[in-house]
């Protein structure tokens, strides 16, 4: 790479030290050129202060990075010249933190709104991005979203001819050309892949944290280009990214406003003209199933093939939708198993586990292959090794039972107008014959008959045999049940779709609230539960009302008259009609079981049950969808009783303003919760006995429970608080090999900062009959800091700062307790203060020594109290 730049004419002040500082760029001696730029910021020089701010900001050339002192330059560029990439650069370190500059979004936003305004195209994707969600900011708004995409969406509206990326300029500034000819196409393609499979603008903070090992710069020319790219600017910036941005934008808007269906692939189509992987993909999702666009199988076919046939595919989505197109032969797609087959396998091998399920589904039914439990099992078990969730869950349900149920109709006479349309409705439900069903549904709704119209409603709702799911015309027949019969699960299931949103149906909490209210006046338990919910955790539309909360949370848990034994179910009885049973007879234990796990973790909801059954492929969508719907749908009396026994628990644990703390109610209402089945009540009655929380301290106590909540599930937390008990030697002897095994499962299926420490620690310190490795420590050091868990990074400077495992290495040593107290470690923190007490290179510094001696102490580290007073008595202030 090489920065073309010829003095002006007339140049100012610094010009020739800016010279000077791109050829020794360009000759790669970044020192040199920091001593050019440095000698041309004496004259504020505008690009002299970013050239000097990007090198410090990067470390090109360094022993370390010095944001902070990049910080200072980029001050002085917007304080004299207001320059937008000097605006940016200021707020990238500001929203994401960086060493030595505190994590402020609101500052960050700010900064990079005025970068915005000042035309820089990444700040421009940026403020789009960041208006869509509040992750980002604490008032996300599609209207500014839009706005902000379309300043740079808009420069390319032609859907056939791409749009010339026309030359590069450094800052934008057209002094400084970049010249990328010579540039590898491969480190090049790396670079784009980078930054095109974005919808705002990469993070330069992001970048340069990638090129580090262990706090030290580790440049290539992979890394070197990449910053320099973040720092230019053509024709192109940005577009595609908006472009993919303002489709996505649009995809969330037209839930309120469908007028915008037509804009969503517009945008996405201009943006698949930058040939990539990101671009086709959004284009097949498109045209695959996304509600807002008329669907085309042929058209996804053709844009996921081409995201196959890129050099890099990444993580092989675009096989697993062509299995599924050819698996299911939709809109004249000819159904091929063998193809579906080979497309699920090369998504299983580029890493979308996914893949394997489908092909376990295939065995299992037999689709193009013999069937074979042991093949079935195989690939579930593959998936399953590779992290699927969805897997786990699937070796589950294998049973040759499988989960069968019907529903029976009892009254045979037929008495109503519609009834008879109502119960040949039924057989065809149980005979898998959905679109018949609702053909019988349809003509008893015209009737009058209330659960004709209630079941149609619902099928409009799951999509039973549609070929996609229709919520708007779905509220729209619940309405009228819920009005016309004061019916209370039309009630409860409206009150649902505003709660949580659906297609076309905007989230309004206040909406459900009125319409749960009306379901559990007319006595539905889960209305019951959700209004119990939402008041006891507030939002922004439903004020926090405890008192209300423990009022409804009670209507639903007087069902469970037992402290010893879980509450009964009885007969089932769809929408709690008794002419409507449910008969559940020939369900394996293994699916009943799965079943009650379900139903006892929390408040099912109806739109997640429809959601499940999107990522369990060995049984049909609708098959698997109304297995859950129904049963949540009958007067099952355990459903949401262990949850809201949940509820009471953190209610008396927190306390609030009209319900104070109580121990003993928490621990006996997360007891009932527990024998109920709920395994995170299990786990928390655990800890209650570990903790002494209105209970006496018992720690064998609190291995039963956490052995219990492992039983039922809540496996690997379980597993992890199982692992402290052995490390500590509490309730049990101490056995730390024992310990070494429960964290290291914990760590293979989850990223657990905490375990990764306390392995460390037994690493390092050959606890028991572990042998000591400081080279394993040092590695899950590492990787507790990577997952958050801030005194690790203390612990590997002391490895560098004593050379166990590593080189002694001060400066790195110093990185690391650095990199710890800036997150919050008092011990980290306690130590900066003695190295600048004692003298960092040789210098006392007294007063960052009491200024991390406050702090640390201010954690909770109490011998940094003497040292505040040894300091403070030599008159320092």
């Amino acid at each position: 790479m090489q920065i073309n730049y010829k003095i002006p004419k007339i140049p100012e002040l610094g010009d020739l030290e800016v010279y000077n500082g791109i050829s020794e760029i360009n000759n790669k001696n970044y020192i040199g050129a920091l001593e050019h730029f440095e000698k041309g910021t004496l004259f504020d020089n505008e690009n002299a202060l970013l050239f000097t701010g990007v090198i410090y900001f990067a470390g090109f050339g360094l022993k370390k990075r010095e944001p902070a002192k990049a910080m200072e330059f980029f001050k002085r560029a917007v304080s004299k010249w207001n320059s937008p990439v000097a605006q940016y650069m200021i707020g990238a370190m500001h929203f994401d933190g960086d060493e030595g500059v505190l994590q402020d979004k609101i500052m960050g936003f700010r900064c990079i709104s005025l970068a915005a305004e000042n035309n820089w195209p990444y700040a421009i994707a940026n403020m789009g991005l960041m208006y869509t969600s509040d992750s980002y900011i604490k008032s996300p708004s599609l209207e500014k979203a839009i706005f902000w995409y379309e300043k740079l969406a808009e420069k390319d509206t032609d859907l056939v001819i791409p749009l010339e990326e026309g030359k590069r300029y450094l800052f934008g500034n057209e002094k400084f050309e970049v010249n990328l000819s010579q540039v590898n196409r491969s480190t090049m393609k790396k670079v784009q892949d980078l930054l095109y499979n974005y919808y705002g603008a990469y993070s330069p903070v992001l970048s340069v944290r990638e090129t580090y090992k262990d706090g030290i710069p580790d440049f290539d020319d992979f890394q070197h280009i990449l910053i320099w790219i973040l720092l230019s600017e053509t024709n192109l910036t940005g577009v595609y990214n908006c472009q993919l941005g303002l489709a996505s934008a649009y995809i969330t808007a037209h839930k309120e406003n469908p007028q915008y269906a037509s804009k969503i692939l517009y945008w996405i189509a201009l943006s698949a003209k930058k040939k990539g992987t990101t671009y086709y993909m959004a284009l097949g999702r498109a045209y695959y199933d996304c509600p807002y666009v008329k669907r085309n199988q042929k058209e996804a076919i053709k844009w996921f093939n081409l995201a196959c046939n890129e050099d890099q595919v990444q993580d092989g989505e675009a096989f697993y939708h062509l299995g599924d197109i050819y698996q299911k032969g939709w809109d004249g797609v000819t159904q091929d198993y063998k193809v579906a087959y080979s497309c699920f396998k090369s998504a299983f091998d580029l890493g979308y586990c996914m893949g394997a399920t489908r092909i376990a589904s295939f065995y299992c039914k037999g689709f193009g292959v013999e069937k074979s439990e042991v093949n079935t099992i195989e690939w579930l078990s593959k998936a399953k090794a590779k992290g699927c969730s969805a897997a786990e869950w699937l070796l589950a349900l294998i049973d040759k039972k499988g989960y069968n149920f019907t529903r029976q109709y009892i009254k045979q006479d037929f008495p109503n107008p519609g009834d008879r349309d109502l119960y040949d409705g039924i057989q065809e439900i149980n005979n898998n014959h959905y679109q018949e069903a609702l053909n019988h549904f349809e003509k008893g709704s015209k009737y009058g008959n209330e659960y004709a119209a209630l079941f149609e409603a619902i099928f409009h709702f799951a999509g039973f045999g549609l070929e996609r799911r229709n919520p708007p015309k779905s509220m729209s027949l619940l309405r009228r049940v819920a009005s016309t019969w004061t019916n209370p699960v039309a009630q409860y299931l409206v009150g649902c779709m505003f709660l949580e949103g659906d297609i076309g149906v905007s989230v309004n909490h206040k909406s459900a609230v009125y319409w749960f209210t009306l379901a559990a006046k007319n006595g539905w338990s889960d209305a019951m539960a959700y209004l119990g919910n939402m008041y006891a955790m507030g939002s922004s539309e439903v004020k926090e009302d405890h008192k209300k909360a423990l009022y409804w949370l009670e209507k639903v848990t007087e069902k469970d008259v037992s402290d010893t034994e879980p509450i009964s179910d009885g007969d089932l009885y769809l929408f709690g009609n008794r002419e409507l049973e449910l008969n559940i007879d020939n369900v394996s234990e293994k699916n009943n079981q799965l079943l009650k796990r379900v139903f006892q973790e929390g408040i099912a909801s109806p739109i997640q049950c429809l959601n499940i059954s999107k990522i369990m492929p060995l049984v049909d969508d609708e098959e698997l969808a109304h297995k859950f719907l129904w049963t949540l749908l009958t007067n099952k009396k355990s459903t949401s009783v262990s949850a809201c026994q949940l509820i009471f628990m953190t209610i008396y644990l927190d306390g609030s303003n009209n319900v104070g703390k109580n121990p003993e109610k928490t621990v006996y209402w997360a007891k009932k919760a527990a024998k109920n089945g709920n395994s995170s009540a299990c786990m928390a009655v655990g800890i209650f006995y570990e903790e002494g929380t209105g209970v006496k301290q018992d720690y064998k106590e609190a291995m039963k429970w956490y052995r219990k909540s492992q039983e039922l599930g809540e496996e690997i937390d379980a597993i992890f608080r199982i692992g402290l008990l052995y490390n500590e030697g509490k309730g049990v002897k101490r056995d730390c090999m024992l310990a070494l095994e429960y964290f290291k499962t914990t760590v293979d299926n989850v990223n657990n900062g905490h375990a990764h420490f306390l392995m460390g620690e037994i690493y390092q310190f050959g606890k028991d009959e572990v042998p000591q490795d400081y080279k394993k420590a040092f590695e899950h050091y590492t990787k507790a800091v990577t997952a958050g868990f801030y005194p690790a990074a203390s612990k590997i400077g002391s490895l560098y700062r004593l050379g166990l495992g590593v080189r002694v290495d001060e400066e790195r040593a110093y990185h690391w307790f650095t990199k710890g107290a800036s997150m919050g470690c008092p011990i980290a923190q306690y130590t900066l203060g003695l190295i600048h007490y004692n003298g960092h290179h040789g210098e006392k510094d007294l007063d960052k020594s009491l200024k991390f001696f406050k702090k640390s102490y201010a954690g909770g580290f109490e011998a940094s109290k003497n040292m505040i007073t040894l300091i403070e008595s030599m008159n320092h202030k």
